[in-house]
């Protein structure tokens, strides 16, 4: 899987970074796409682009957010599944998280950003449990983890998403979600909607982008958009379930 430089392995100027990053995108925690920038030496680069246009960036986040919700909700729903309050606000981050991420990769590559009117984004739980370091799931959890990492559209891109494994601290859920959701990310439908969400606006032809910061870019790309449908799936399910028990 890819490199990165965790947020409890974090020092000094990413240190720094991260806690920004945190405090001005309001997440309660450092996403995959930073840290594995950092660990590539591209973190200030990235994070300098973002920080100086975050009112257009929360805009295309948030117009990314409508744009993925109405495609999930094309896609066939997932039976009810046993979300506990630490999986409900584990997603709550990531959607809000994914949207700020799919958007910062356009913003950073280029991309024309949309001028429509966008809706709001929603907020993010102000803490949630610190991700369990993958190494120390009992195997049996990181055997699902990296399933279910291989089963999307974005399985290619070699990035393990920390959503699977931050959701592995309710292992009756992750246990639960996991044939719903490969047989899910399997339809047509769902890949359709993911092809739809992933595709770039246009961008300009030279940029003066290191490679490997595009490669990245372009890899992040495809697996947040895999992760900004399923996680709006799972938010739906458990919706469904709300309803289900009144």
């Amino acid at each position: 899987m890819i490199s990165e430089i965790p947020e409890h392995e974090a020092t000094g100027d990413i240190a720094r970074s991260y806690a920004e990053i945190r405090q001005r995108l309001g997440l309660p925690v450092v996403n995959l796409i930073w840290r594995h920038l950092a660990a590539l030496g591209h973190l200030e680069e990235s994070w300098q682009r973002v920080k100086t246009r975050l009112p257009a960036l929360n805009a295309q986040a948030a117009r990314l957010h409508h744009t993925a919700r109405t495609l999930a909700d094309r896609c066939p729903p997932l039976p009810s599944l046993p979300q506990g309050e630490k999986a409900r606000g584990i997603l709550a981050s990531y959607e809000r998280g994914n949207s700020l991420n799919l958007a910062m990769v356009r913003m950073v590559m280029g991309c024309a950003l949309t001028t429509e009117a966008n809706p709001v984004l929603p907020d993010a739980p102000t803490s949630i449990p610190p991700v369990p370091r993958f190494s120390e799931l009992p195997i049996c959890l990181r055997e699902i983890v990296d399933r279910l990492a291989a089963a999307g559209p974005g399985a290619t891109t070699g990035i393990r998403p920390t959503m699977w494994v931050h959701l592995a601290l309710e292992p009756d859920f992750l246990r639960a979600a996991e044939a719903p959701i490969a047989q899910l990310v399997a339809l047509p439908d769902f890949r359709a909607a993911h092809a739809k969400l992933a595709a770039l606006p246009p961008r300009p032809e030279n940029t003066d982008l290191p490679k490997t910061m595009e490669t990245a870019l372009d890899r992040f790309n495809q697996r947040i958009s895999e992760m900004l449908l399923t996680g709006l799936c799972l938010a739906r399910c458990k919706q469904a379930t709300m309803e289900t028990r009144r």
